[in-house]
């Protein structure tokens, strides 16, 4: 124990979360709410050389990629982020199902390990009259995480992410708390994608 606890305070950014995400899922179907921090500059889709293509429908000859091979596994972690992940894919992986709410989450790709505890706000039929109606049918607090990390730390962020769904789903049933920030992240996100056309113009 007290090698694990030495290993943890050398190695403290095996500690840090690579990002925090916040997925909703609803009668629109999944969405990606909030990401920190904010990929402000996307990578483009790269073959498996990590060579950027103007045409991304080229095919790679296998030849060449025998010939190219350098001894490196895939990564979607740069400069201590997530990385190579757009916010399209993320909200596709993280949209689950309502069988798969209120239990853990664990998901490895590549060198990230995603942790989270996806919440239902589907009422049951017992307490149908009781629950405010909303559009969001589920949520997911994500945690992405180095996938070498120690696995006690991945257990403490399932904790986290855990009570943070329950507080949330709390919140949500007692004013709509959940649904009043999606209404405000989702504006906030219209401006920006909005200025950031009219600046590409």
């Amino acid at each position: 124990l007290l090698q694990e606890i030495i290993f943890m305070m050398e190695d403290s950014s095996s500690l840090d979360p690579l990002c925090i995400i916040l997925v909703k899922s609803g009668a629109h179907g999944g969405k990606l709410l909030f990401r920190y921090p904010f990929n402000a500059h996307p990578s483009h889709p790269t073959s498996p050389n990590n060579i950027i293509r103007d045409n991304p429908y080229a095919l790679t000859i296998s030849e060449d990629l025998l010939n190219q091979r350098v001894n490196t596994e895939p990564t979607n972690i740069k400069d201590g982020q997530l990385d190579g992940l757009s916010d399209e894919t993320l909200a596709n992986l993280f949209s689950v199902s309502k069988i798969m709410c209120g239990a853990k989450f664990e998901l490895k790709l590549n060198d990230v390990r995603f942790v989270g505890h996806p919440v239902s706000l589907e009422p049951d039929a017992s307490c149908e009259s009781l629950v405010r109606k909303t559009t969001i049918t589920m949520f997911h607090i994500v945690f992405a995480l180095r996938a070498v990390g120690n696995y006690s730390i991945v257990s403490c962020y399932h904790e986290l992410s855990q009570r943070l769904g329950l507080i949330l789903k709390h919140e949500e049933q007692r004013v709509g708390y959940l649904t009043q920030q999606r209404r405000s992240l989702t504006a906030a996100q219209d401006v920006v994608s909005n200025n950031h056309g009219l600046q590409s113009v």
